[in-house]
């Protein structure tokens, strides 16, 4: 073989080495697993919305992305797969009537379990969105505590 194909030979490969390698260091989305414990009665729906701003913050319909999974278990995890790198925040409430709302009693205060990221509880009405945004800069799995 020709040393000048065998060098241009053995240069290619080293370069397309180092290219996989930059492709994987500078990866911008992954997975973000969120598992939900204390889930009180088999019946309605877990509601999940995934916010990714403090303007949209709580607003029906504002949310990033967001999943709706039947209740049948005490834990449920689900997955946001390929989730682009950022900040963010969770509410999760459960819709044991399957209404779409997070039901509140004459006071306010809600009827059905609900849990935020970093499993911040509020003394009186929601967290502010800096209470509840983590940074999502890698894969990364949440546990979050249902609040009754």
């Amino acid at each position: 073989m020709n040393m000048r194909l065998l060098i241009a030979l053995v240069f290619s490969l080293f370069v397309s080495s180092i290219q996989a390698q930059v492709d994987y260091t500078h990866k911008t989305n992954a997975d973000l697993t969120v598992t939900v414990r204390n889930i009180d009665k088999f019946k309605g729906v877990i509601m999940i919305a995934l916010y990714d701003s403090d303007s949209s913050w709580l607003q029906k319909g504002k949310e990033y992305r967001g999943a709706m999974v039947e209740v049948t278990a005490t834990t449920l995890t689900y997955v946001f797969k390929d989730l682009p790198f950022g900040t963010y925040a969770l509410l999760i409430y459960h819709d044991k009537n399957s209404d779409g709302e997070l039901n509140k009693n004459w006071l306010g205060l809600p009827n059905e379990g609900y849990c935020f990221s970093n499993n911040y509880k509020p003394l009186a009405g929601a967290p502010k969105y800096k209470e509840a945004v983590f940074k999502f800069s890698k894969q990364m799995k949440l546990y979050l505590d249902m609040h009754y």
